[in-house]
């Protein structure tokens, strides 16, 4: 499941616990028009990261380059607290950067992602 709420015009997305990359992606692919003026940020702490791997990752970078271009030119922060989360997710944001025309960055907190998010 997927809670989304609004924080100082950023959009904001918790990942509950049980929550797949999958689903991620289809929540993102489902809600994409909606986001098209917002920067936006997941907080994916409770992901299971040990299932994913370079290939996948790699797999849902292609997807997105497909599919998120509503949002072009918009930040998307992606808050994992763990090393290993905060891991994955950075080698998603380095595969992403020359196929997403996103700005898409890798927080350890919500503290230091917003400052970040609320600038355009």
């Amino acid at each position: 499941m997927i809670e989304t709420t609004v924080r100082d015009n950023v959009i904001v997305n918790v990942a509950s616990v049980g929550t797949t990359m999958h689903e991620v992606q289809e929540y993102i692919y489902a809600h994409v028009e909606e986001w098209r003026r917002h920067n936006v940020c997941w907080i994916l702490d409770n992901l299971d990261f040990l299932s994913l791997n370079s290939a996948t990752m790699r797999l849902i970078v292609i997807g997105f380059a497909q599919r998120v271009n509503p949002r072009v030119g918009l930040k998307t922060a992606l808050i994992a607290k763990r090393d290993l989360g905060f891991g994955m997710l950075r080698m998603l944001e380095i595969m992403a950067y020359e196929r997403i025309d996103l700005d898409i960055r890798v927080f350890r907190t919500m503290a230091e992602a917003m400052p970040w998010l609320k600038t355009r």
